[in-house]
């Protein structure tokens, strides 16, 4: 583990936030020591026998290993990344078109016209409804029936969960800036935040929990983001303490939004307020060490590994059954409608063992590595803000979902995609060198040339 810490700090960006921070401290804080040493109660993992937890400890130490040669083969790889690389001078932020009202009132119509694909599929707006009447204790649904079951397998709901992550939370993001640098324009501002407020309604789809605090921590994220790179402001112990707040903030939320979902047995006394507390603390802290050693003791004492049959893809090509081990394990030890995700370490171990957690996890190394790096060769500065706010969201998908389903619907590699796809259409310039200036052509909004330029030219 201090391995990892170690390579982390070397291949960090010196003096402010980047990717890579976001991603190293939500696994030393879910997989940390919190969990390795038994600080916290984990009731789901608490009996597993003493061969179990020496694979997961295993598995631990594997992962924390290869991550950190992942990421130090990237960083040899790609070279280093100084924090002035990440700065705007006040010339490139007042030239961002961005910033402009017109392009602005354009985001508006766009996030608009994205949310009417949404609704056209039959039950949408009944889902929604349904959502609200539960949210005002009108609804004559569960929450696990709404969660779970109604329409869950719906057009509507299928899209929603591929997008809320990717393609919504970037939109959202950019009606964010909108939002925050458009001070002088008062009625742009709030066209703005209706815009995202549609967005966000269609993310939280069936009472996502989740999506509606990550919405809350793009939107924050953006902000953030935005006065670090447009001011230069260096990384201290006053925004470390903002970040610690708006931790708390998130935590706070957590705990409202399991008021709201238990309420009917709180109200009933089947469950008491300090119970529910105490899960969304789990929730938090504990949930996601707590099924990891689980996936430990199910593979493969009782299940096989399932090689290469958990991947979609793989079932598509060779017409193969798939399976899917989130659910299997969570079959196995509480029951039906629900799943324990375990991000990309449950997934490596499932699908070959030990072999599979060390492959994987130098992908993830190299990946995260070549985020940071993606991220400083944007040069607007609000299409840099966004990316950033999105992708510090999408670590912990990253590290809580499926790999798989973490690279695409958790947004680990489809959003730096959609950005590429962006550039190859002229539409998001992207520094390919870093050393070369950071200054572009607003007007033409075309893709830099990547050849370095050399002083006095």
């Amino acid at each position: 583990m201090m391995i990892f810490v170690r390579c982390v700090m070397r291949a960090r960006v010196t003096g402010t936030l980047s990717v890579i921070d976001f991603f190293a401290a939500l696994m030393l804080f879910m997989y940390g020591p919190l969990g390795l040493f038994d600080l916290i109660e984990l009731p789901l993992s608490g009996n597993i026998s003493t061969a179990s937890n020496q694979r997961f400890l295993i598995g631990i130490i594997a992962t924390y290993i290869s991550l950190s040669a992942g990421i130090y083969v990237a960083s040899q790889f790609q070279g280093p990344i100084l924090s002035t690389d990440l700065f705007f001078d006040e010339s490139a932020i007042e030239s961002d078109p961005m910033s402009g009202i017109g392009f602005s009132w354009m985001l508006v119509f766009a996030a608009v016209l994205y949310v009417v694909p949404f609704l056209v599929f039959p039950g949408a707006i009944g889902t929604i409804v349904e959502n609200g009447r539960y949210a005002l204790n009108n609804s004559r649904y569960t929450y696990t029936e709404i969660r779970r079951i109604l329409a869950a397998e719906s057009p509507f709901t299928q899209l929603t969960s591929r997008t809320r992550y990717t393609s919504s939370a970037i939109i959202i993001a950019a009606l964010a800036n909108t939002i925050f640098l458009t001070k002088r324009a008062p009625f742009l501002r709030i066209a703005s935040a209706f815009a995202a407020m549609l967005i966000f309604i269609v993310c939280i789809a069936q009472l996502n929990k989740l999506a509606t605090i990550c919405t809350f921590a793009v939107i924050v994220l953006s902000y953030q983001y935005y006065q670090l790179y447009s001011q230069s402001i260096k990384f201290d112990k006053a925004l470390a303490w903002r970040f610690f707040a708006f931790g708390i903030a998130c935590i706070a939320m957590l705990m409202g939004l399991y008021s709201l979902q238990y309420r009917e047995q709180i109200q009933a006394g089947h469950r008491s307020l300090e119970v529910m507390n105490e899960s969304a603390w789990y929730r938090v802290v504990a949930n996601h060490v707590d099924g990891l050693r689980l996936w430990f003791d199910l593979f493969p004492n009782e299940i096989d590994f399932v090689g290469l049959d958990n991947v979609p893809l793989f079932n598509a090509l060779t017409g193969s059954e798939h399976i899917c081990p989130p659910t299997l394990v969570a079959d196995a030890y509480i029951g039906k409608f629900t799943s324990l995700q375990s991000g990309f370490i449950g997934t490596g171990y499932a699908t070959f063992g030990f072999p599979g957690v060390i492959v994987i996890s130098v992908a993830v190394g190299y990946l995260v590595r070549w985020l940071t790096l993606f991220q400083a060769r944007l040069c607007l500065p609000g299409q840099r803000c966004i990316f950033s706010s999105v992708m510090s969201m999408n670590m912990y998908w990253l590290s809580t979902l499926e790999f798989q389903t973490g690279l695409l619907s958790g947004g680990a590699l489809s959003v730096p995609l959609m950005f590429i796809a962006g550039s190859w259409c002229g539409w998001v310039p992207i520094r390919w060198n870093l050393r070369a200036s950071n200054e572009y052509s607003p007007a033409s909004f075309r893709v830099l040339d990547p050849t370095p330029l050399h002083e006095g030219e």
